[in-house]
């Protein structure tokens, strides 16, 4: 019997996948098969090679324009949208499972059952030191991760400030002039919020739920870094299992570009 509290979507946006993607698609399935699968794509694309790979398999497609499957900006803007959260809207949890991730076990309901708004990987700096873990900067990458579907429809009904209007009101008081008056004025209407953030292509969709959203609303819940670290790892994964004592987190984004030594000998 499927679970109904949490749905698995995966981004299909090409028709052909390398023998990586295929693995993790077919991973996803042996793993995770037993929750409802969604396929998230567009009408246009030609689907025989996922017919084919998934014949034996149960799961379901979601469509949406094509537009936000041509480029990263369009893909960022579809998980910025209210329309696809409402897509979504019978269920209280969503994993998003794009197919550079990788999946070791089944702990689904333990991460729904967290209580946590957004899930995914923790980020660091770019420095690499040769013992520790480099400045943490954040939750979350996107490419799994754990969404509560009322929570994102209510961030993306309410209205917030990205800087506050104590911040922008001094930056004009310390240097007036023509131009920071009206710099002053488009941010503190429609320069600055949140939904004046929704269609801005240089804005990451996961930027904007792990950290933007994290920092407007105190209610949004993201958690800390070592629980993140055990729901999934991107960056520094060896380092994480180290710190995790050998252990593997739920799933990982990214196995084949970062860590691939370490991934090699759990993957595949």
């Amino acid at each position: 019997m499927m679970n109904s509290q949490v749905v698995i979507g995966i981004p299909i946006y090409k028709s052909n996948l390398s023998l990586r993607e295929t693995a993790s698609l077919k991973q996803v399935f042996r793993v995770l098969g037993h929750h409802p699968i969604c396929l998230i794509t567009f009408r246009e694309i030609d689907m025989t090679n996922y017919i084919h790979l998934l014949k034996n398999d149960r799961y379901t497609l979601t469509y949406f324009d094509k537009s936000y499957f041509e480029s990263l900006n369009g893909y960022n803007k579809l998980l910025i949208n209210l329309t696809f959260y409402k897509r979504f809207w019978k269920y209280d949890f969503l994993l998003i499972y794009q197919l550079d991730a990788w999946v070791f076990r089944d702990e689904l309901n333990k991460w729904c059952n967290s209580n946590y708004d957004y899930l995914g990987a923790p980020w660091f700096s770019s420095d690499n030191p040769n013992k520790g873990l480099p400045h943490f900067l954040g939750i979350g990458n996107g490419g799994f991760s754990l969404r509560n579907i009322q929570s994102h429809l209510k961030a993306l009904n309410q209205f917030s400030y990205v800087i506050s209007p104590y911040t922008i009101i001094k930056a004009f008081t310390s240097k007036p002039s023509f131009s920071t008056f009206w710099n002053m004025i488009r941010n503190l209407t429609i320069g600055n919020n949140s939904h004046y953030l929704l269609g801005k292509p240089e804005i990451n969709e996961d930027v904007f739920w792990g950290r933007i959203i994290k920092r407007n609303y105190p209610w949004f819940k993201a958690p800390d870094m070592i629980t993140a670290a055990k729901f999934a790892t991107e960056t520094n994964a060896e380092k994480i299992y180290n710190l995790m004592n050998k252990k593997l987190p739920f799933g990982c984004h990214g196995w084949d570009k970062y860590d691939t030594a370490f991934w090699s000998t759990h993957i595949l």
